[in-house]
């Protein structure tokens, strides 16, 4: 086999894991509205407006895209309800329209905010 053809098969072999690993990578991070920490939950409820059952929100969760594919807004709402079940959330109510792109640098990443309750 050629180093032409050796580079050539490495190419496709990197091609394809790349293709096959592939999916968006977002960062999600959270800041604390209490000095209360709460054992992790297995459900967290989404969301799209404030509960009628009384509850207390404990801390703002937000997830953002870098890199494409770029992540779509169902991706980011698992992201969110993920960090969520860590910090003990029993819901998340999403806080911003779906979709909005926040400028980074020179680049958009969507992104997508909630905040983390806990129900009394």
């Amino acid at each position: 086999m050629t180093i032409k053809n050796k580079l050539m098969v490495l190419t496709l072999f990197s091609l394809v894991f790349i293709l096959n690993c592939s999916s968006f990578s977002s960062t999600s991070g959270y800041t604390l509205l209490k000095n209360t920490q709460y054992a992790p939950t297995e459900n967290v409820e989404v969301l799209f407006e404030p509960p009628i059952k009384p509850y207390e929100s404990f801390a703002m969760i937000e997830a953002r895209s870098y890199t494409v594919p770029r992540a779509t807004i169902p991706d980011l709402i698992n992201e969110l309800k993920n960090k969520a079940k860590n910090l003990g959330a029993d819901a998340i109510i999403i806080s911003n329209k779906a979709g909005e792109v926040v400028y980074l640098g020179g680049q958009t990443a969507p992104t997508l905010n909630a905040i983390a309750i806990k129900y009394k």
